[in-house]
């Protein structure tokens, strides 16, 4: 079973969050250039942890089958790329 963990951490990277996959949790970041590529425009740090809340399903998705794919890191890290 698979379930997203809400708490989430702003850095100056991105933001930090956690998905719940078969039991264990993963450490995950989204950059904030993924952000920005997910809602189309320039970000501010502080409308970071709003684009993810806004974007959350297709974020943590992504994470997921990521996770389940068996793509690495601590944390699995989600740029641009991973949302074409």
């Amino acid at each position: 079973m698979s379930e997203a963990i809400s708490a989430t951490s702003t850095t100056n990277a991105g933001v930090e969050f956690s998905v719940r996959v078969e039991s264990a949790n993963h450490a995950c970041l989204i950059t904030h250039e993924a952000l920005v590529h997910l809602s189309g425009r320039n970000l501010a740090k502080a409308e970071a942890e709003a684009v993810f809340r806004a974007f959350e399903p297709k974020i943590t998705g992504i994470a997921r089958r990521q996770i389940h794919a068996g793509v690495g890191g601590k944390p699995l890290v989600l740029g641009p790329a991973a949302f074409p």
